[in-house]
Protein backbone atom coordinates (compact mmCIF):
# COMPACT_ATOMS: atom_id res chain seq x y z
CA UNK A 1 0.00 0.00 0.00
CA UNK A 2 1.23 3.47 -0.87
CA UNK A 3 0.33 6.62 1.02
CA UNK A 4 0.59 10.27 0.07
CA UNK A 5 1.20 12.32 3.19
CA UNK A 6 0.40 15.99 2.78
CA UNK A 7 2.05 18.00 5.55
CA UNK A 8 0.45 21.43 5.96
CA UNK A 9 1.87 24.10 8.21
CA UNK A 10 -0.63 25.26 10.82
CA UNK A 11 1.60 27.91 12.37
CA UNK A 12 3.60 30.88 11.08
CA UNK A 13 7.03 30.12 9.61
CA UNK A 14 8.79 31.71 12.58
CA UNK A 15 7.32 28.91 14.76
CA UNK A 16 8.06 26.22 12.16
CA UNK A 17 11.72 27.13 11.57
CA UNK A 18 13.09 26.02 14.97
CA UNK A 19 11.51 22.57 14.52
CA UNK A 20 12.99 21.94 11.04
CA UNK A 21 16.21 20.19 12.23
CA UNK A 22 14.20 17.64 14.24
CA UNK A 23 11.85 17.13 11.29
CA UNK A 24 14.82 16.50 8.97
CA UNK A 25 16.22 13.88 11.39
CA UNK A 26 12.76 12.28 11.50
CA UNK A 27 12.63 12.15 7.68
CA UNK A 28 16.13 10.64 7.49
CA UNK A 29 15.22 7.94 10.02
CA UNK A 30 12.05 6.82 8.22
CA UNK A 31 13.73 7.01 4.81
CA UNK A 32 16.46 4.68 6.15
CA UNK A 33 13.78 2.20 7.31
CA UNK A 34 12.25 2.15 3.82
CA UNK A 35 8.90 3.53 4.97
CA UNK A 36 9.42 6.91 3.30
CA UNK A 37 10.16 6.61 -0.42
CA UNK A 38 10.28 10.30 -1.32
CA UNK A 39 9.77 13.59 0.46
CA UNK A 40 10.02 17.25 -0.36
CA UNK A 41 8.91 20.81 0.14
CA UNK A 42 5.85 22.11 -1.68
CA UNK A 43 5.93 25.02 -4.08
CA UNK A 44 5.19 27.51 -2.67
CA UNK A 45 7.06 26.30 0.39
CA UNK A 46 4.72 28.06 2.82
CA UNK A 47 2.17 25.27 2.27
CA UNK A 48 4.33 22.51 3.77
CA UNK A 49 5.55 19.27 2.25
CA UNK A 50 4.64 15.92 0.75
CA UNK A 51 5.88 12.44 1.66
CA UNK A 52 5.35 9.25 -0.32
CA UNK A 53 5.27 6.29 2.08
CA UNK A 54 4.85 2.52 1.83
CA UNK A 55 3.48 0.00 4.31
CA UNK A 56 0.39 -0.60 6.40
CA UNK A 57 -1.72 2.49 7.02
CA UNK A 58 -1.60 1.91 10.78
CA UNK A 59 2.20 2.18 10.69
CA UNK A 60 2.11 5.33 8.55
CA UNK A 61 -0.40 6.94 10.91
CA UNK A 62 1.83 6.11 13.89
CA UNK A 63 4.89 7.50 12.13
CA UNK A 64 3.07 10.72 11.15
CA UNK A 65 2.02 11.27 14.76
CA UNK A 66 5.71 11.15 15.79
CA UNK A 67 6.78 13.97 13.46
CA UNK A 68 8.35 16.81 15.48
CA UNK A 69 6.18 19.21 13.46
CA UNK A 70 3.07 17.48 14.83
CA UNK A 71 4.46 17.25 18.37
CA UNK A 72 5.26 20.99 18.28
CA UNK A 73 1.77 21.71 16.89
CA UNK A 74 3.11 23.55 13.82
CA UNK A 75 1.84 21.16 11.12
CA UNK A 76 -0.91 18.61 10.46
CA UNK A 77 -0.99 15.56 8.22
CA UNK A 78 -3.52 14.43 5.65
CA UNK A 79 -2.91 10.80 4.65
CA UNK A 80 -4.26 9.54 1.34
CA UNK A 81 -3.88 5.78 0.86
CA UNK A 82 -3.58 4.33 -2.63
CA UNK A 83 -4.03 0.75 -3.81
CA UNK A 84 -1.57 0.84 -6.70
CA UNK A 85 -3.12 -0.81 -9.75
CA UNK A 86 -0.55 0.29 -12.36
CA UNK A 87 2.97 1.59 -11.92
CA UNK A 88 6.12 2.20 -13.89
CA UNK A 89 8.01 -1.14 -13.99
CA UNK A 90 10.87 0.24 -11.87
CA UNK A 91 8.48 1.56 -9.23
CA UNK A 92 6.58 -1.74 -9.25
CA UNK A 93 9.84 -3.64 -8.69
CA UNK A 94 10.77 -1.28 -5.85
CA UNK A 95 7.40 -1.77 -4.17
CA UNK A 96 7.68 -5.54 -4.48
CA UNK A 97 11.18 -5.49 -3.00
CA UNK A 98 9.98 -3.48 0.00
CA UNK A 99 7.20 -5.83 0.91
CA UNK A 100 5.45 -4.64 4.05
CA UNK A 101 7.99 -2.67 6.12
CA UNK A 102 6.00 -3.05 9.34
CA UNK A 103 9.14 -4.11 11.21
CA UNK A 104 10.32 -0.51 10.95
CA UNK A 105 7.73 0.46 13.53
CA UNK A 106 9.65 -1.59 16.10
CA UNK A 107 12.89 0.36 15.58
Amino acid sequence: MLHVLVVRYTAPMDRVAPVVPGHVDYLDRWHSYGVFLASGQTEPEEIGGVILAAGPRELVEKVAAEDPFVLADVAAYEIISVNVARAHPELGALLESLGEPERAGDR
